[in-house]
């Protein structure tokens, strides 16, 4: 998806529920969040340009969108979430993929001589993982 298209749907959505864009609210992208955003994607491999203008055209480009963003997360009580989240957390799809590989272990030749109870263990470590999303 494209980011027109999402606008698209961000703003039609809106549109459905009947509301007006909030255009007043705090910045979710203040320069130091920008610069630490910035760093995390050059630190995962992505190609980010940083030029004079940079931040600028991210925060033109928002504009386009966070107002309704804002609306609808007000109407819909799901506040936004930040750009870059101060309390990291395990994605659910690490949990099911532990566990799934547990299980393809425990089946396997080599994994027979694990007792139940350490499966059991495992399983109920891995499930009493606590994610917030």
């Amino acid at each position: 998806m494209t980011f027109a298209m999402a606008r698209h749907a961000l703003v039609d959505l809106a549109q459905i529920f009947r509301r007006t864009p909030i255009n007043n609210g705090p910045d979710r992208l203040p320069p130091e969040r920008y610069a630490q955003l910035y760093e995390l994607l050059r630190e995962s491999g992505v190609k980010v340009c940083l030029d004079d203008h940079s931040m600028e055209r991210l925060r033109e480009m928002r504009a386009l969108y966070e107002g309704y963003a804002r609306a609808l997360s007000d109407y819909l009580r799901m506040p936004l979430p930040p750009w870059i989240s101060d309390r990291p957390h395990k994605d659910s799809w690490l949990a099911v993929a532990k566990l799934r590989a547990r299980t393809e272990e425990a089946n396997s030749p080599l994994g027979e001589a694990r007792t139940m109870t350490e499966i059991s263990q495992t399983i109920a470590r891995l499930m009493d993982d606590h994610h917030e999303f």
